[in-house]
């Protein structure tokens, strides 16, 4: 969506609430949090990632009901539409388009839209979807190597990096790798993991 955080309506954010919560205290607590910032939601308020997921649900029920395609995958404002068909993913554009604007008052943003054969890849949240497997990004993947290393080199040395902390950064790097299909990766994070 082109700019989601700021763009979004807050009388629109709380009719969809309402729609879900019945009990009026906790009504009025989210409509003094929703107030307290306009317009849009504040970007790192943690009830900011709740209240725009609740936004596009409705979107969510859209494209499943009237849209037509193989997949539909959605993170916060960030979403992929697959379809063996590049010309009805291009006649998908505009009812999308109709239903933001007229229901959730959201544009798509013009530049961040790709076509693009899923057998090349698709870039999206770290990762690259194929139709067969999942890897990391390049760049996610040589950030992850690289903070690996230095946080076991800090380690090693009696640095500033105690166990638990590392304990925490290889179970991170685990549960990210986990959903991939990156064995080689996997294995030598496996393999550096009982090494210390």
């Amino acid at each position: 969506m082109k700019k989601y955080f700021a763009s979004v309506d807050g009388q629109v954010l709380l009719e969809l609430i309402e729609e879900k919560i019945q009990d009026e205290r906790l009504r009025e607590l989210i409509r003094d949090i929703v107030h307290s910032h306009r317009p849009g939601l504040p970007l790192g308020n943690l009830t900011s990632q709740l209240f725009a997921n609740v936004y596009l649900e409705p979107l969510d029920h859209f494209v499943q009901e009237n849209v037509r395609a193989f997949a539909y995958l959605r993170y916060c404002d960030d979403f992929i539409l697959i379809h063996t068909s590049r010309e009805d993913l291009r006649q998908q554009v505009a009812p999308i388009e109709d239903f933001l604007q007229g229901r959730l008052r959201l544009e798509l943003h013009p530049h961040k839209m790709f076509l693009r054969p899923w057998h090349w890849g698709v870039d999206w949240l770290g990762h690259v979807l194929y139709p067969d497997r999942v890897m990391l990004r390049k760049s996610s993947k040589q950030r992850m190597q690289n903070s690996l290393r230095t946080q076991v080199g800090y380690f090693l040395n009696g640095g500033r990096k105690d166990e638990k902390l590392l304990r925490a950064t290889f179970a991170s790097y685990s549960g990210l790798l986990r959903k991939t299909d990156e064995g080689d990766l996997k294995a030598s994070v496996q393999t550096l993991w009982e090494c210390l």
